[in-house]
């Protein structure tokens, strides 16, 4: 049981790491994507 424990963390904790690397990389493109909707948006209404 030990052992199995012992070997099977490692993976549990590069799963956890991708999950969350994964998670932020959505989270970052979800905010560029939004910022420039944002400034396209702005642009359009004030073109100076």
């Amino acid at each position: 049981m030990n052992k199995v424990d012992m070997d099977s963390t490692p993976l549990i904790m590069d799963m956890v790491s991708i999950i969350s690397t994964a998670s932020l990389g959505l989270l970052a493109v979800y905010v560029m994507s939004s910022m420039i909707k944002d400034k396209r948006k702005q642009y359009e209404d004030n073109p100076f």
